[in-house]
């Protein structure tokens, strides 16, 4: 594991190998940003956006009714029952 006070501190000695850490292997593909690592297998990416974009839009709704007045737990109710198939 590498703290923040590690920051600035590493050298690159190589690029798009894979890597293994805490017993979890990463290769170039997987998706990250700048502060966090969530890995997902290039494979998967499509599947994940899509389940991401649905929790998203939920999300929206619930804050715009709790924006409209509703009681925030009307609101999740609303936006769980929206999402059933």
């Amino acid at each position: 594991m590498v703290g923040p006070a590690a920051r600035n501190t590493g050298q690159q000695r190589s690029t798009g190998e894979l890597v293994t850490v805490a017993g979890l292997t990463v290769e170039q593909g997987d998706i990250a940003d700048k502060t966090r690592l969530v890995v997902v297998p290039g494979e998967r990416a499509e599947e994940v956006v899509e389940i991401a974009t649905t929790i998203i839009a939920r999300e929206r709704a619930i804050a715009d009714e709790a924006r409209a007045g509703a009681p925030l737990a009307h609101a999740m109710h609303d936006a769980c029952l929206a999402g059933e198939k």
